[in-house]
């Protein structure tokens, strides 16, 4: 990762869920999101879908959490904290995150949604913040319910080249109380840097 690289990618702290984007159900498998049920009055024979199993998986993570963050520097290891906030909007469609912390001794604040795209059959989330430049950042992958660890690749701007690149984030739910989300460039071995985690304990 370029060495600017690494601010930018700091600021997608609160992305570890939907961050977090991911793909599959509840069950790890490919169906609908739940049945349709039928639609308000004047819309005939139509049906509207509904929130499904994919939706109350996001909505798992509702309340107030602290987070303590590692990252991969250019002068070495860094540390910080912050609160995340989360609630489901939009009639339990989308999980709304509002993230605030400090990035290098100045405020960082960012929000984003994660929903479940009931055609792709994909969580596909959406994150911006006060040091991405004025991008806003989009990602989508995988859930395995087996391990209850969520995969998802998110397009990240490189503020040094100009691009694009991919951002690898794995979220593993410990408990109830507790999740841990692990952000690596693309095709880096997770100690490069701009690298970085994010533990969460669920505020009491």
């Amino acid at each position: 990762m370029r060495t600017s690289t690494w601010i930018t990618a700091a600021a997608l702290l609160a992305v570890g869920f939907g961050t977090y984007a991911l793909t599959a159900d509840a069950q790890g498998k490919d169906k609908p999101a739940g049945k349709p049920a039928a639609s308000g009055a004047g819309m005939g024979d139509m049906q509207m879908p509904m929130p499904g199993p994919e939706h109350k998986l996001l909505a798992e993570t509702v309340g107030k959490w602290n987070f303590k963050m590692k990252m991969n520097g250019p002068t070495g290891p860094m540390e910080s904290a912050g609160t995340s906030e989360r609630k489901m909007s939009l009639n339990g469609w989308y999980l709304e995150d509002s993230t605030h912390s400090t990035m290098m001794g100045m405020p960082f604040e960012g929000h984003g949604y994660t929903g479940y795209d009931m055609m792709k059959k994909k969580y596909v989330g959406t994150w911006m913040d006060t040091m991405a430049g004025g991008a806003i950042m989009a990602s989508e992958g995988t859930y395995d319910a087996a391990s209850k660890t969520f995969t998802s690749m998110m397009d990240m701007p490189d503020q040094m080249s100009g691009k694009y690149v991919k951002e690898k984030v794995v979220t593993k739910m410990t408990d109830a109380d507790h999740m841990t989300s692990t952000f690596t460039t693309d095709g880096s071995d997770g100690k490069g840097m701009g690298d970085f985690s994010l533990e969460y304990t669920r505020a009491k």
